[in-house]
């Protein structure tokens, strides 16, 4: 028999979409999270879905920054833009009118389905003057703007998960935020969390 060796250390990182996940009472979204439960053509499309109506059979309070529903707008714009051209990167791309008419559906679509979602579950929206102090600081760690002010959403209102499919948010320490994710994402997100100790 071969001997397993050690098991990974979980540093606050659970995936949402294997082994019976956590349920918790309450949640703060982010905004991949939510593209990827709404959006079909996501790839971790079905996981998302499925663990977003697990949380609202649960009961399970959501909140979300009004910076969410803003990000849907450049999301959708990003996933017409890799549909239309691939990899390349070129600003010129960014006015090509079959992506922006393929951005504007995708938006409609997102903002539809995100409305849908909200009539299942009790929830609560963090205006970004609540967050702004702890913005700062959680960029100094190596967050990007957007992201500090999604886990500085979940710091201010003392909420204990943030459900992203984000691996840069392992950059938060563990003491301050646990992390639901997909199981794609363990590795990489528990990575983060290991070099910012």
């Amino acid at each position: 028999m071969t001997p397993l060796g050690r098991l990974p250390l979980e540093r606050g990182v659970v995936p949402f979409d294997i082994d019976s996940p956590p349920l918790p009472s309450s949640v703060v979204l982010d905004t991949s999270f939510v593209v990827d439960a709404m959006l079909t053509g996501q790839n971790r499309h079905s996981d998302a879905s499925d663990y977003l109506a697990a949380l609202a059979t649960a009961g399970t309070t959501i909140y979300f920054n009004r910076l969410l529903e803003l990000e849907f707008a450049e999301a959708a714009y990003k996933i017409a833009l890799r549909e239309r051209f691939g990899g390349k990167r070129d600003r010129k791309m960014r006015s090509d009118g079959r992506a922006l008419r393929r951005a504007s559906r995708l938006y409609e679509n997102l903002s539809s389905a995100w409305s849908g979602v909200l009539g299942a579950f009790t929830w609560g929206v963090i205006e970004l003057h609540e967050v702004s102090r702890k913005v700062q600081p959680l960029m100094r760690r190596g967050l990007g703007s957007y992201d500090s002010v999604h886990a500085a959403s979940a710091l201010t209102i003392g909420v204990e998960y943030l459900v992203t499919t984000d691996s840069g948010f392992g950059l938060v320490r563990e003491t301050d935020l646990k992390i639901l994710t997909h199981s794609s994402l363990l590795v990489a997100t528990r990575r983060h969390r290991q070099r910012n100790i």
